[in-house]
């Protein structure tokens, strides 16, 4: 008997050990309940203007992210035409398993005046960095399932303002599917996580409008006259 029961411990190490180790890395690499997400790097073009995280300049939009989710906000004034680019390059669960494991995919049609691109960010093969100095997005994906490595986004946005007009330009990062109309999922497959990114851009007139008399008060207005008119006519002719 203990012959035998030796003999299945000594099948169960030899055999199935692989399949235990295999097991026990899934659930070394399960992802935790919170989505590990780390900003590398931004770029803002605004007009011709760069602001570059790299370089060390000041962030030229207003929010804060917290664990890498949240919005970043800023306007734009002026009369004339306007382009505003922000570049993203998040990382994910980067201590676990690297950056360069992951992809991205594109949701729904953008809008009119608006562009995109999605790459790698320029340290090995990406193009984007340089497409987003010289305002010139591709509304490409090259970084899409089955060609995995390190994503890297951007969304810009052209425009025509009135002298009295504000462009307010929202870049927003989140884990809840969006309802907007176009927007960009970054994937980790190892792990199964991903988070979305969209743009909106929506202007404002400063200039409050009056709204024309309606015909029932400028009827108001001209009986009022007429029975004024009648009073003074009759008190100068009572004296």
């Amino acid at each position: 008997m203990q012959l035998l029961t030796d003999g299945l411990v000594f099948i169960m190490k030899k055999f199935y050990q692989p399949l235990f180790l295999s097991v026990a890395f899934l659930f070394s690499v399960s992802p935790v309940s919170a989505l590990v997400l780390s900003l590398e790097d931004w770029i803002f073009n605004i007009d011709g203007g760069i602001s570059e995280a790299f370089n060390g300049d000041a962030l030229p939009a207003q929010g804060n992210l917290v664990d890498g989710l949240g919005t970043y906000s800023l306007s734009v004034t002026g009369q004339g035409a306007h382009n505003v680019i922000g570049f993203f390059d998040f990382e994910m669960y980067e201590d676990t398993n690297t950056f360069f494991n992951e992809s991205a995919s594109v949701h729904g049609a953008a809008a009119a005046g608006q562009s995109w691109e999605v790459d790698e960010p320029g340290y090995v093969f990406g193009d984007i960095v340089d497409n987003v100095f010289i305002s010139s997005l591709q509304n490409h994906n090259a970084v899409t399932a089955g060609l995995e490595d390190d994503v890297s986004f951007a969304m810009g946005w052209d425009f025509n303002l009135l002298d009295t007009e504000t462009a307010t330009i929202d870049f927003v990062f989140t884990d809840i599917l969006p309802t907007v109309g176009f927007y960009i999922t970054q994937l980790d497959p190892d792990l199964g996580e991903s988070f979305n990114f969209y743009s909106t851009l929506t202007i404002d007139d400063s200039v409050v409008a009056v709204s024309e008399p309606s015909t029932m008060s400028l009827l108001m207005i001209v009986g009022m006259l007429l029975v004024g008119k009648s009073v003074v006519r009759r008190f100068a002719n009572e004296k």
